[in-house]
């Protein structure tokens, strides 16, 4: 026999075989260990959408919800899952210590039961089936942490409370836990808790999802009024530490800024350099939209949110904020292409309608304003006061005062403390000199908002058209304290008191307002009146020749000059 084959024959027949088996067995069993270790601590977690119509929907990357637990697809990184928690069963396993081995091959049976219900969308079947496996003892921080997602599901925060507190109990640095523990005290008012709660999670990791805690952590405390916006200050400023393309921690950052000139140019700043950090990104036009439309840049504003339409067209919120700041700077076809556009990408969509709405009426196009206002009304299910007290406008701007009235009643059956309702009402009661009728509906206007100076001042003008001048002079006199430069409101005011035979009270009036403007004519006509009635014809000449020089062809005035001249 061949030599070489001697030696092939000797290793088949020798243990070195065995032993090079039994050490790629031991090898496969310590990989196998080592990667559970590893996958233990790994968590996917995916964020519940919240609601529509806030800005957290815009920021993607506002995480504002529950974290969910789901099993990992390969390489078992943090990734979003598509729809309802997946393999809960394994999601479990990763996110705990293992169950005790008395649970054994029922606790595996009963989690795989409630990842079946779950995905089913039978919360509380899958609800009965954790309540099963806990009971059933040796249940890890995974098994309380998916029974208090499922509770916060179905709105049973004080048990998801308990139930997350439960998971920390067996797992202080349970992330999701900690985390959700803060979504869901915040639901409940309890911001202090909160807030501890999303420290607890930021301490527990590291990279965006402990800045994702500690932007939360500052929202809470933004909760908390001026007195806690240094704390919530520096948790955005370590969210960006952790991670410094955290935007919305900057936006906050920003929209803090003091409302002062250098307060303003930090927030622009700080605005321009998270768009250096993401170029393009709609989401912060949005919010530096938002920032400059609060502080009074209307048109900086509109640039802003032109922006973010641009680069994200489906941004509806945007395209409605554009057209309404259109709307408030008369501009009234280029917010009509803005909710046109809006109208087609979402045919549907009521707040689209009754802008679209809002722009014709601009237009004085009544009848495709009545029909935007009516297709919202339509599409909300009928409750949109917004859009029934547009109707009542449109109605009586076309003199058709009956349906005015019924539409602006429609807006108040929606909503009682309708201020602007109740002011176009009474504005139409004036109309048709139903003065009791437009007391009723001013004074409503101003019990539901107080400062609304318009409908104090036709409230006067209702007083006094009844003779009653002591509420009359109430009423001015509320204008005045609200807008001090309100020039009309101290004309009339002026009027009452010498209507009243109040003249000194009067002319100090007048007075006042030729202070701000010594070009009406109205005020020194007046004036001269006043002073001819209570005897100074001196200066009721000199006033009234200031009337006559801003308005020569005033027969008032020249009347009470010649009745002066006579006197003299």
């Amino acid at each position: 026999m061949p030599e070489n084959m001697k030696k092939v024959q000797i290793l088949r027949e020798s243990f070195i075989p065995a032993t090079i088996v039994m050490a790629l067995l031991f090898l496969a069993v310590f990989f196998v260990e080592i990667k559970v270790k590893m996958d233990a601590e790994k968590v996917v977690v995916v964020e519940i959408e919240s609601s529509a119509g806030t800005t957290a929907v815009i920021l993607e990357e506002d995480p504002d919800d529950e974290l969910r637990v789901v099993a990992a697809s390969g390489g078992g990184v943090d990734q979003p899952a598509a729809g309802p928690l997946k393999a809960l069963a394994v999601a479990q396993t990763r996110s705990s210590a293992p169950m005790a081995s008395a649970a054994g091959s029922n606790a595996s049976g009963i989690e795989a039961e409630a990842a079946a219900y779950y995905k089913s969308g039978k919360l509380e079947l899958a609800l009965d089936a954790y309540d099963r496996l806990i009971k059933a003892g040796g249940a890890g921080a995974g098994a309380y942490f998916e029974r208090a997602v499922i509770l916060s599901s179905l709105g049973r925060q004080d048990e998801a409370v308990r139930d997350y507190r439960a998971a920390l109990s067996v797992n202080s640095h349970h992330y999701e836990a900690n985390y959700n523990l803060g979504v869901v005290l915040l639901r409940m008012k309890d911001v202090y808790g909160a807030a501890a709660a999303f420290r607890a999670a930021a301490d527990s990791t590291g990279g965006p999802r402990k800045a994702n805690a500690l932007y939360k952590m500052g929202a809470a405390y933004m909760k908390l009024g001026a007195g806690k916006h240094e704390l919530a200050r520096e948790a955005f400023e370590q969210a960006i530490r952790a991670q410094p393309d955290n935007i919305p921690a900057r936006l906050k950052l920003a929209e803090m800024e003091p409302d002062t000139t250098e307060g303003y140019e930090r927030a622009i700043e700080g605005f321009e350099k998270a768009l250096r950090l993401k170029p393009n990104y709609a989401p912060i036009y949005f919010s530096m939209a938002a920032f400059q439309s609060s502080r009074g840049r209307v048109r900086q504003a509109i640039t802003s949110y032109s922006n973010a339409v641009k680069f994200n067209p489906e941004l509806l919120e945007a395209r409605h904020r554009l057209g309404a700041l259109l709307l408030s700077e008369r501009r009234w076809s280029e917010a009509r292409e803005q909710f046109e556009l809006a109208v087609k990408k979402d045919p549907d969509d009521a707040k689209s309608r009754f802008y679209l709405g809002r722009a014709a009426l601009g237009e004085k196009n009544f009848k495709a304003a009545m029909e935007e206002f009516q297709k919202a009304v339509s599409l909300s299910g009928g409750a949109y006061p917004e859009a029934h007290m547009n109707m009542g406008r449109a109605y009586s701007a076309m003199n058709d005062l009956p349906r005015a009235i019924q539409a602006y009643q429609d807006a108040l059956k929606t909503r009682q403390d309708y201020h602007e309702a109740w002011y176009n009402l009474g504005l139409v009661h004036l109309r048709q000199k139903r003065e009791e009728d437009a007391i009723q509906a001013f004074k409503a206007a101003v019990e539901h908002s107080p400062s609304f100076q318009n409908a104090w001042f036709n409230l006067g003008v209702a007083y006094a058209r009844i003779g009653n001048e002591a509420e009359s002079i109430k009423a001015y006199k509320k204008v005045i304290e609200i807008s001090p430069e309100h020039k009309q409101a101290r004309l009339n005011l002026a009027v009452r008191y010498a209507r009243a035979d109040q003249l000194p009270e009067a002319i100090r009036q007048y007075k006042e307002v030729l202070e701000q403007d010594e070009s009406y004519s109205s005020a020194w006509l007046n004036l001269g009146i006043a002073y001819y009635k209570s005897g100074d014809n001196t200066a009721a000449a000199e006033a009234l020749g200031r009337a006559i020089a801003l308005e020569p062809h005033e027969l008032k005035a020249r009347l009470y000059m010649a009745k002066v001249k006579l006197a003299l």
